[in-house]
């Protein structure tokens, strides 16, 4: 299973890093991008919920009802 996402960022923006925040990956570039995360088994990505604040985004997976 794969997660895509891609857009563009501009140029001149400044990244600030709440306290608490906690990733798995961080990209600081600018111009168009791609990036994609191969997942294991076990997640519903019918389920994925996207949302993009401060700079940063947050995509959320859960897991299977049941188990995997």
């Amino acid at each position: 299973m794969r997660v895509t996402a891609s857009g563009s960022r501009g140029i001149g923006r400044t990244v600030v890093v709440p306290a608490k925040c906690k990733f798995l990956v961080m990209e600081i570039n600018y111009g168009n991008f791609e990036t994609v995360i191969e997942l294991p088994k076990g997640y519903d990505l019918s389920q994925a919920r996207a949302a993009y604040q401060n700079g940063f985004l947050r995509i959320d997976v859960p897991a299977q009802a049941g188990g995997a």
